[in-house]
């Protein structure tokens, strides 16, 4: 039921009104005149006003007028005798809830009554709703602003942690190939001297008794050979010295040739031809990718043949590895070979850089790495053309993503593997 305010300077009708609003179970406030009406509205809460608009001391529609001000949720129901056109029109602009004629209804009186007060229920329950959604709305977003926060924070300390473990990674490596070239690699050598020692000694004695430990000895340099050899191979992947010793550009045109011996895949090389100085970290993180590009060609583009350009482009070292294997499509990307886009992908983050894939199934697959240039120059016999090559070229559109260190899309261009 309702709270009405009943505003009409005749008695008679007001005490009409009143016994049949309250006999229908609504709360009924009466006031004659405007005066004693604007004061029941600022001082009881209302759900409905029915107003007579001539009142013998001011008129309804300012009783009205001070509701839409003062109460604009509180329904107003206007009674005349008098309907007129001016009052009519003051009515839409005050938002009246309706409008009755007298001598009113007592029927439709407490039908619009009724329904002046379930339509204020509906917009306070509205309000209410829309209080409780923005309450929520607020605290959705401020757990989505502490959960970014919080992944933000993840996903630099994960940053953290992986070039932490690079670092812890390759101080293994370096220590492990010290380790074999120091101890491993000098007591083969010691050996095979020893051999050769015990070849020449063995000669002055009797053949026939000389004959089958020379003999042995035969059999057992070509296994301290192999061996020797592949205690260098192991301490060269497991560490490239030469990238300590010589520098990045010798070390790439050791990697790519060593690459070319081993697989007979056609590899055109290009660098700069001044030499290219860099912190040792940043050096070694751009050989890694290298590695890792070459190795995915290796591995799954089914490529004859690779590009590898080393060159400074806007102050930056842009690295390009472009085949003309199988390509692949880059959403279908398996996980063991995408496990290998993401340690290029932290490499690069490592020394702020960036690295984009493009490739498409039957174009070859092009990587593009783009680092700071922090460094000194000095002079170098490093450099070449490439030579003819029918693979893709650098201009397939391939740009830094905005986004991120690593953009990975479908092209026409050729690519490097990964697939």
């Amino acid at each position: 039921m309702a709270v009405v305010l009943l505003v009409d300077d005749e008695k008679s009708i007001r005490a009409f009104l009143s016994a049949l609003l309250k006999d229908a179970g609504h709360e009924v406030i009466e006031a004659c005149d405007a005066d004693e009406a604007i004061r029941c509205v600022e001082r009881y809460p209302l759900d409905v006003a029915l107003l007579d608009i001539m009142l013998g001391t001011g008129n309804g529609l300012d009783v009205a007028r001070h509701i839409h001000d003062w109460r604009p949720d509180v329904r107003v129901i206007l009674m005349t005798g008098e309907p007129n056109f001016a009052s009519a029109r003051q009515s839409i602009s005050l938002r009246i809830f309706d409008y009755l004629v007298k001598p009113c209804d007592p029927q439709l009186v407490l039908e619009i009554v009724s329904q002046a007060a379930a339509a204020k229920a509906r917009d306070l329950e509205h309000a209410l709703l829309v209080r409780e959604r923005a309450r929520n709305q607020e605290d959705l977003e401020r757990r989505v602003r502490v959960r970014t926060a919080e992944l933000n924070q993840s996903a630099i300390n994960l940053h953290a942690l992986a070039a932490r473990l690079q670092v812890v990674r390759e101080e293994e490596r370096k220590a492990l190939a010290r380790e074999l070239h120091d101890e491993f690699g000098q007591k083969l050598t010691a050996l095979q001297i020893d051999l050769n020692w015990l070849d020449r000694k063995l000669q002055p004695v009797q053949p026939g008794e000389a004959a089958e430990m020379q003999d042995k000895i035969a059999t057992m340099m070509p296994l301290v050979e192999q061996l020797t050899e592949m205690t260098q191979v192991i301490c060269a992947s497991l560490r490239p010295g030469m990238l300590d010793d010589l520098g990045l550009l010798a070390a790439i045109e050791w990697q790519v040739e060593d690459c070319e011996r081993r697989t007979g895949l056609k590899c055109a090389l290009s660098l700069p031809t001044e030499d290219i100085v860099l912190e040792r970290d940043d050096a070694l993180a751009l050989f890694r990718i290298l590695q890792e590009a070459l190795t995915n060609v290796i591995r799954h583009a089914r490529a004859t043949q690779v590009m590898i350009r080393l060159q400074i482009t806007d102050g930056e070292l842009e690295l390009d590895v472009q085949d003309n294997g199988r390509g692949f499509t880059p959403e279908a990307c398996p996980v063991p070979e995408a496990l290998g886009l993401l340690s290029m992908r932290e490499r690069a983050i490592g020394f702020q850089g960036t690295v984009n894939i493009r490739s498409k199934p039957g174009h070859g697959t092009a990587v593009q790495v783009r680092m700071p240039l922090v460094q000194r120059v000095v002079t170098s016999a490093h450099g070449g053309n490439f030579p003819g090559f029918a693979g893709p070229t650098a201009d397939s559109g391939t740009s830094s993503s905005p986004s991120g260190p690593v953009s990975i899309t479908g092209s026409d261009s050729s690519s490097l593997g990964g697939e």
